[in-house]
């Protein structure tokens, strides 16, 4: 016989104490899970900023769009939406959610697009949705004429007159060969269909 005390354990005892700690185990499991899910579900991807483009005359558009949360300025780009190729403008430096454009030609249609760059310089988050606007010469633009003085417009009208006349002939000249017809639509999912006539 050995000296000390030994207690014996029952089976079911064994069973007993697996289970709780099976138990324990599993709720520290379970717990971890959740936090996990929790921290996934608190990371959000940003919205692209709606924009929205508006005549405002004197050959001039405004334009505004929604606030991107975490954004430190923003991205705005302009295009001719007959022509190709997009310029930036003011830099890339918009601090605030609004932009006037002017200096526009009257009459041409302009598409717009603006996007958030973070505190790093990187894109946070899409491109908007993509506004056409037609400027307009109306406005503020109107008193100019009448203020200047009359031998100062007297050779800015020649001119555009002889461009026209210019212009009329070199298009008459080119008329055997017509040009595609581009047609824009708005697919979802961050996509533009585009398709043209065959020449």
């Amino acid at each position: 016989m050995q000296n000390g005390t030994h207690i014996p354990l029952k089976r079911p005892a064994v069973i007993l104490l697996l289970a709780v700690i099976l138990a324990a185990v599993a709720a520290l499991s379970l717990h971890t899970g959740s936090a996990t899910y929790a921290q996934t579900a608190a990371v959000s991807t940003p919205t692209a900023p709606h924009l929205t483009a508006r005549d405002a005359g004197a050959n001039t558009i405004e334009l505004s769009w929604t606030e991107v949360p975490g954004a430190d300025r923003y991205e705005l780009h302009r295009q001719e939406a007959d022509a190709p190729g997009w310029q930036q403008l003011d830099g890339g430096a918009l601090r605030d959610t609004s932009f006037t454009d002017g200096g526009l030609t009257p009459g041409v249609t302009y598409q717009y697009a603006v996007r958030a760059i973070d505190g790093n310089g990187e894109p946070l988050g899409p491109w908007s949705n993509f506004p056409k606007e037609t400027a307009s010469g109306s406005g503020a633009s109107t008193p100019t004429p009448t203020s200047t003085p009359a031998p100062t417009s007297t050779p800015t009208v020649t001119p555009a007159q002889t461009a026209t006349a210019t212009a009329t002939a070199s298009t008459a000249t080119a008329s055997t060969v017509t040009a595609p017809q581009l047609s824009a639509r708005d697919a979802g999912a961050n996509t533009i269909e585009l398709s043209w006539t065959e020449v």
